[in-house]
């Protein structure tokens, strides 16, 4: 059956406060809540769910309340905060945790995940869904099918190919010079043309002409005429072309892998129909109507003499009643939804979804109060650490993990510890001592006379050079980097940044590289 995708007014507005939700991926569907009414409507049914009071939307079978509820995959579970996020078929706040392969893991400062389990990027390397220790050895180094490369040399992989990133790009498992190529999909197909050769006569560097076809991707195919257009047939599962008779191609849009005038007609269901002259036709339930006249509400038309809007799959008017959690309640002045119920803004406040009386509490007070879930603190003396109230004076809040004031002073937080002492500092999650280590590339070493960091070494500028993350040392002033090698520039030049020349052979370029006459 086809799954309808419209966006909820009124109630529909919830939708917006959760940026890090997107249940339309998680079997989620939305139904259109565009206010229509009269006696004939669509009983709309998706997957055999079917729209009930206090519900607005599907998931799976079940029907839900998108404002108190999140669907997972076809499972329905209760929205945590506004950062709830689904991971497989359950729930998880993105603020402390993270999803790695369908399960949630504890979220810290640098962590990345690798399959299912997480890894400090800092200090480990993922290959494949295997972890595996960062050393000076392996830093830089990447896998490519059954063969690994340096990431300073300015290699990439493609498929199980190591390539140059500077002159080719991927496609696929192959790659393409982007100068005359271009990749749809993981087809490579050619649009521009070398038709002529163009010598300088100074640099002798050729450089050719092209001739552009030009064009645009249609899956795996290239369309070059610009007067058409690419729509998905999803019931045959195939891309077509169509051509259009308009000079301006951006009206045209794609219905069920068919091209109409959107500035004109109207898809719905899968049809196109007639646009009237106001562009007042909208879809509900796959069928059109005109909204001056009707409102859609779950699927069902209502007609605008009688309502203006909806909640929780019902008509309601706006004036008279408020839409609290897909619940429809008596409107009256200042007052305000707190989750299903609501509350007088004017002598109460509200909690996630507690009320509480502003009497209870000096103005003073009142004005610092903040929300911990569902209980009020006091922000100048507490604070709110993953729904647990602390007192800031004895504890502080580390990603999530309350640490015990042991000393006083400046204390910060390092991952999920307290740094204590003034001589401590934090590299990755890791406490260090900067008096006698240093940290380099999230790595702890030995300080030593080192002053600064060469990748993750640490690295004395006054006698070693830094030469792509490798220290070595200097023995005169003249010399410098070549890529990860040292030259003389006295007797010696360095070419593409990676090529030592010596003698006479460095006088048959310029400064840029170019052979010269």
């Amino acid at each position: 059956m086809l799954r309808i995708i419209v966006a909820l007014l009124g109630v529909a507005s919830a939708s917006h406060a959760f940026p890090f939700v997107d249940d339309s991926v998680h079997g989620s569907t939305f139904l259109s809540v565009n206010l229509f009414n009269s006696p004939t409507f669509y009983d709309l049914t998706t997957e055999g769910c079917s729209i009930v009071e206090g519900s607005n939307a599907c998931c799976g079978e079940a029907a839900y309340c998108s404002q108190q509820e999140v669907c997972c995959n076809g499972t329905v579970n209760t929205r945590l905060s506004k950062l709830t996020a689904c991971c497989g078929t359950e729930t998880y706040e993105y603020t402390y945790e993270m999803c790695c392969a369908g399960v949630v893991k504890v979220r810290e400062l640098g962590t990345e995940c690798c399959g299912s389990d997480v890894y400090m990027s800092s200090t480990q390397l993922c290959d494949g869904e295997e972890v595996k220790v960062r050393t000076a050895d392996n830093m830089y180094m990447q896998t490519c099918g059954n063969a690994t490369f340096d990431l300073r040399e300015a290699q990439a992989c493609c498929g199980d190919e190591i390539y140059d990133p500077q002159m080719r790009t991927c496609c696929g498992e192959s790659t393409f010079d982007p100068e005359t190529h271009i990749c749809c999909g993981s087809t490579v197909h050619e649009y521009k043309q070398k038709n002529s050769l163009m010598v300088e006569a100074i640099f002798f560097s050729p450089h050719f002409r092209y001739s552009y076809t030009g064009g645009k991707c249609c899956g795996e195919e290239l369309m070059t005429d610009d007067k058409r257009i690419c729509c998905a047939n999803v019931e045959e599962g195939r891309l077509t072309y169509y051509t259009t008779q308009q000079l301006d191609i951006h009206h045209y849009s794609c219905c069920n892998g068919t091209s109409y005038n959107s500035k004109e007609q109207l898809c719905c269901g899968g049809a196109v129909s007639t646009q009237l002259i106001t562009n007042s036709l909208d879809c509900c339930a796959g069928q059109s109507f005109d909204q001056r006249e009707q409102i859609c509400c779950a699927g069902r038309l209502f007609n605008r003499t009688d309502y203006d809007t909806c909640c929780g799959g019902q008509p309601i008017v706006h004036a008279n009643q408020l839409c609290c959690g897909c619940q429809a309640l008596p409107r009256s002045l200042n007052m305000r939804c707190c989750g299903v119920a609501t509350y007088d803004r004017r002598s109460q406040f509200c909690c996630k979804d507690t009320v509480y009386d502003d009497a209870d509490y000096d103005y003073a007070t009142y004005q610092r109060l903040a929300c911990c879930e569902s209980t009020p603190y006091d922000r100048q003396t507490a604070g709110c650490c993953r729904k647990e109230i602390y007192n800031l004076a004895e504890e502080a809040c580390c990603l999530g993990t309350l640490n015990n004031r042991t000393t006083e002073g400046a204390l910060y937080c390092c991952g999920r510890n307290l740094i204590v002492l003034n001589n401590q500092g934090c590299c990755g999650n890791k406490i260090y001592n900067r008096t006698t280590e240093i940290c380099c590339g999230g790595q702890v070493s030995d300080r030593g006379d080192a002053t600064r960091c060469c990748g993750v070494y640490p690295h004395n500028p006054v006698r070693q050079l830094c030469c792509l993350g490798n220290v070595i040392e200097s023995s005169s002033r003249n010399e410098r980097c070549c890529g990860d090698k040292v030259y003389d520039v006295e007797r010696q030049c360095c070419r593409a940044f990676r090529h030592i020349l010596t003698g006479v052979a460095c006088g048959f370029f310029n400064k840029y590289g170019d052979f010269l006459l």
